[in-house]
C-alpha cells in the first residue's frame, strides 16, 4: 500500500476502453503512436531527465488499472513510483528511413499491460543527421489533446535543465504548480456527480423508433494490420468549405459530418443513418481543464433521418443541434448508450474524429514537428480530419473486410464536400410530397402516445398551435409547420416560461421539452432572463442592472456583445433586494457555470448585488473568471444614510437627465416608477458597502467615464477596489457624454468586455 498515491474509478469512456482490453489484452487497439522529428540537435541524457519528470507532473501516467477482488468494479490505481520508459537507439550514419520505420513498427507491436507495465515510453532515434522521438502511450490515460501538453512540457524541462537548473528545482516547481492545478481525479468524481438520468432521457429520445441500419458482421480484427488512405484537400477548396460554414452558421466540423452522413446514406440505401463522432470531453466547469492531461474525449452516436428533411440548411441544423446537446449530454459511454437504447453496437461501424487540438512547433531548444501518428480504435472505419498549412487532410483508417466500402466511402465525401463548395448544397434523397405520402403506414409505427401528465401537457400545447391532431412523442414542431413566432406562443404559457427559445430550438419535440421540464422541474430560473443563448457556448456573461434599471437597458449592448462574442451566452439578472434573494439567484447562476466560464458585469450601483452573489459563489466552492464594473467607484466611508431618499422627485430626476438618463423622455407615470425604484435599488446599495468587509478572489476591472457626474473620484478607481478583491484591479477609461454609456457607447464597451473576457493579457 506504500506505493499507492490514489484510488478511484473511471470515466465512462475509460471503461469502454478497459472492457475492449478484457476481449483482448494482446490487440493493438487504442495503442497510441507518434513520431515526432526534432528541430535541435538535443543532449539524450537532458532529454531523458525531462521525459521522466512528466509522470511526477500529471499523475495520470502513473496508473494502473485492476479489477477489485472485492467489489468488482474497475479502479484507476495511482502510483508513487512508475515513471516513463525511455530508450536511445543511435546510427553513426545519415537518416535511413527503413531503419526508422522498422524502429517504430516494432514499437507499435509492443503492447501495454495495463495493470503491470509503464503507460508512457520514449524511443530517442538518432542519426548523424537528424534526431526522432518515439512517444507511446494508451488511449486509456491520455487523448490526443494531451499530446501537445506533454511535448510542451518535455520542452520546458529541457530548456530548464539546459539552462542548469536541477532536477531538484523542477521537482519543487512541479509541486507548486500541482497545487494550483485540477487533477484528472476531479474529472471523474465530475461526471460521477452529474446528471445521468436527464442524460439518458435524451439518449433515449434521439434513438426511439429505430429499427437499425445495414447490419454488418463484426469481425474481431484488433491484431490486424489495418489499412489506411489519405486525402487533401486544396488551401482554396479548404477556404471556400470555412467561408461557407460561417454563412450558414456552423463549424467546419459540422460541414465533414453532413457530407460524411450523405455518404453513408448512398453506400446503405438508408434514410436512417447513425455513425459516431469524437467530442473532446473538455466542456467541464473545473479550472483549466485545458491544460490537463488525461482522457477527457468520449465517443457518442449521430443519427440523421433523411426522411425527415428537405434542403441542406435543413440537414446542417440538425447536426448543429446535435452537437449543441453533446455538450451536455456526451459524457455517456457508447456501450451505455447502447445499452439503454434501441441502438446496437455493431449499428456503428464508422467513427469520425475533427482533430483540433493545438500542437506546438515552435519550441527554441528541441522543436517538435509531428511526422505522424497511429491510433486504431475497435471501429471498422476511421475518418481523422486535420488542418494544415496546406489545407484540410482527412486519413481514413480501415479493417481489410471493409476496403470496398472505405473507398467509396472516402470518394463520396470528397464529392459532397465539393458539391458545397460548387453548388452550396449536398445531395441526398430529400423529403418529398411524394416520399411523404409513402411514409404516412410507416409514420404509425414510429408513433409513440405520452404516457405522463406532462407529456400529454405539452403534446396537448403542439396540438393547439400547430392544428395537428394526434401528437407524438417525436414530432418536430418546425417539421410539423411550426415557426418562430409559434415558439414565443409555446414559451409564453405560464406553464412551460422556464424553457428558453434557444433551448426549445435545440430541443423542438415534445420528448426533448419534456426532458428540459423534467431537469429544470418548471421554475428553474426565477431570477434570470436569457438574452441571448447559443448552441455551444464555452462562456457566460451575466448583466447586473443599474438602480431603477431592467433588462431593457442593454438593448443597445446586447447586439453588439452578439456580434462580437458570438459563442458567450447572455443573461440579465433582475436587481435583487435581500441577501436572501441574491443567495437563490446565486444558486441559479452558479448553475449557468456547470458548462461555462462565468464572468460579470455590473453597471453603476448593480455592483453590489454581483459582489454579494459572487461571495456565495465562492462560498460553494466555485468561482467567476472576472467581474467588470462599469460607472462605479465604491465610496471611500461608508454612506450614514440614503442622500437619494431625501432629495425631491424633481431634483433627482434633473440629476439623472444631465448623467444622460432619457427618463425625461417618458410619461409622468414612468418616470416616478423609476425615481421609486431609483430609491429601492440605492438602498441596497448602501447598507451593502456599509457593512463589507469579504474580498472575492476574481480579478475587477472596472470601466470609468471621465465626465461622470457620479465618479468624479476616478482617479481613485483602482485603490478603491482593491479593498474588495485579493486578485488584480484593472481601470480602463471610456470617453462619454453619459453615465449610461452601456446605451449611447454601446460599440466601444462590448470591445472593451470582448477584451477584458478573450483577451485578459491586454489589460492595462
Amino acid at each position: 500500500m506504500s506505493n499507492i498515491v490514489d484510488i478511484y474509478g473511471l470515466t465512462p469512456a475509460q471503461e469502454g476502453i478497459y472492457f475492449q482490453y478484457v476481449l483482448n489484452p494482446s490487440g493493438k487497439t487504442y495503442h497510441l503512436q507518434f513520431l515526432l522529428r526534432l528541430k535541435h540537435r538535443i543532449d539524450p541524457e537532458i532529454l531523458e531527465k525531462a521525459i521522466k519528470l512528466l509522470p511526477l507532473r500529471h499523475d495520470v501516467l502513473r496508473s494502473a488499472f485492476a479489477i477489485s477482488a472485492s467489489t468488482g468494479n474497475i479502479k484507476q490505481i495511482v502510483l508513487k513510483n512508475r515513471g516513463a520508459d525511455f530508450q536511445e537507439i543511435g546510427f553513426n550514419e545519415k537518416e535511413d528511413d527503413k531503419k526508422l520505420r522498422e524502429i517504430v513498427d516494432h514499437d507499435a507491436d509492443i503492447q501495454f499491460d495495463l495493470q503491470k507495465d509503464p503507460l508512457f515510453r520514449a524511443i530517442l532515434v538518432t542519426f548523424s543527421d537528424a534526431q526522432y522521438l518515439i512517444v507511446s502511450t494508451h488511449h486509456i490515460v491520455v487523448d490526443g489533446w494531451s499530446i501537445p501538453i506533454l511535448a510542451n512540457d518535455i520542452e520546458h524541462f529541457y530548456a530548464e535543465l539546459l539552462s542548469g537548473h536541477t532536477v531538484e528545482d523542477l521537482e519543487a516547481e512541479i509541486s507548486r504548480e500541482k497545487a494550483g492545478s485540477t487533477p484528472f481525479s476531479a474529472y471523474v468524481e465530475w461526471i460521477k456527480n452529474a446528471n445521468n438520468d436527464e442524460t439518458k432521457v435524451y439518449w433515449r429520445n434521439l434513438f426511439r423508433g429505430y429499427s437499425g441500419g445495414i447490419s454488418s458482421e463484426t469481425q474481431n480484427e484488433s491484431n490486424k494490420i489495418f489499412d489506411s488512405d489519405t486525402l487533401h484537400f486544396s488551401r482554396d477548396l479548404t477556404e471556400k468549405l470555412e467561408a461557407f460554414a460561417i454563412t450558414e452558421n456552423v463549424t467546419a466540423n459540422t460541414l465533414f459530418e453532413a457530407a460524411l452522413a450523405v455518404a453513408l446514406q448512398k453506400e446503405s440505401n438508408s434514410d436512417d443513418v447513425v455513425f459516431a463522432k469524437v467530442v473532446s470531453g473538455r466542456n467541464a466547469k473545473l479550472k483549466n481543464i485545458f491544460e490537463c492531461v488525461g482522457l477527457f474525449v468520449n465517443t457518442i452516436p449521430v443519427r440523421v433521418r433523411f426522411k425527415e428533411l428537405s434542403d441542406t440548411k435543413e440537414l446542417l441544423h440538425n447536426i448543429r443541434k446535435q452537437s449543441a446537446m453533446a455538450d451536455r449530454y456526451g459524457f455517456l459511454s457508447l456501450s451505455e448508450i447502447c445499452r439503454i437504447t434501441a441502438l446496437g453496437r455493431n449499428e456503428i461501424r464508422v467513427v469520425l474524429a475533427f482533430e483540433n487540438y493545438p500542437f506546438n512547433y515552435s519550441g527554441e531548444t528541441i522543436g517538435f514537428e509531428l511526422v505522424e501518428n497511429k491510433d486504431q480504435t475497435n471501429f471498422d472505419i476511421t475518418f481523422a480530419v486535420t488542418k494544415e498549412k496546406e489545407g484540410y487532410y482527412i486519413k481514413i483508417v480501415f479493417a481489410p473486410h471493409c476496403n470496398a466500402q472505405a473507398e467509396n466511402l472516402l470518394q463520396d465525401l470528397k464529392t459532397e464536400l465539393i458539391n458545397i463548395v460548387e453548388n452550396r448544397t449536398l445531395n441526398f434523397m430529400r423529403k418529398t410530397a411524394e416520399n411523404s405520402t409513402r411514409n404516412k403506414e410507416s409514420e404509425k409505427s414510429d408513433f409513440f402516445s405520452p404516457e405522463s401528465e406532462t407529456e400529454q401537457m405539452v403534446c396537448d400545447k403542439f396540438s393547439e398551435i400547430l392544428h395537428i391532431s394526434p401528437v407524438s412523442m417525436n414530432t418536430d414542431f418546425f417539421f410539423a409547420g411550426g415557426s418562430s413566432i409559434d415558439v414565443i406562443s409555446f414559451i409564453s404559457d405560464e406553464r412551460f416560461k422556464n424553457i428558453s427559445a434557444s433551448e426549445f430550438i435545440a430541443n423542438p419535440t415534445p420528448a426533448g421539452l419534456c426532458a428540459i421540464l423534467e431537469s429544470k422541474k418548471l421554475n428553474k430560473y426565477e431570477y434570470l432572463q436569457p438574452l441571448f443563448v447559443p448552441e455551444k457556448s464555452q462562456k457566460t456573461l451575466v448583466l447586473f442592472p443599474y438602480a431603477g434599471g431592467n433588462a431593457e437597458s442593454y438593448s443597445e449592448l446586447v447586439p453588439e456583445l452578439r456580434k462580437r462574442m458570438a459563442d458567450t451566452a447572455l443573461y440579465f439578472v433582475r436587481f435583487l433586494h435581500s441577501v436572501e434573494e441574491c443567495r437563490e439567484a446565486s444558486e441559479e447562476i452558479q448553475d449557468l457555470g456547470k458548462f461555462s466560464d462565468l464572468y460579470f458585469y455590473a453597471h453603476c450601483i448593480g455592483d453590489s448585488v454581483a459582489l454579494q452573489i459572487a461571495d456565495f459563489i465562492e462560498e460553494n466552492q466555485s468561482e467567476i473568471g472576472g467581474l467588470i464594473v462599469g460607472a462605479n467607484i465604491p465610496p471611500k466611508k461608508p454612506f450614514r444614510y440614503n442622500w437619494w431618499n431625501i432629495v425631491p422627485d424633481f431634483i433627482l430626476k434633473k440629476i439623472l437627465i444631465k448623467a444622460g438618463s432619457r427618463i425625461g423622455d417618458l410619461s409622468d407615470r414612468q418616470s416616478k416608477e423609476i425615481l421609486r425604484l431609483f430609491r429601492k435599488d440605492s438602498d441596497f446599495f448602501i447598507d451593502f458597502f456599509k457593512s463589507r468587509t469579504k474580498k472575492i478572489s476574481s480579478p475587477v476591472s472596472v470601466i470609468i467615464n471621465r465626465n461622470d457626474i457620479f465618479t468624479p473620484n476616478h482617479k481613485d478607481a483602482e485603490k478603491n477596489w482593491r479593498k474588495y478583491t485579493t486578485n488584480e484591479v484593472f481601470v480602463r477609461y471610456i470617453e462619454s457624454n453619459s453615465h449610461y454609456f452601456q446605451s449611447e457607447n454601446a460599440n466601444i464597451l462590448a470591445e472593451m468586455i470582448d477584451e477584458i473576457i478573450n483577451n485578459p493579457s491586454r489589460n492595462s
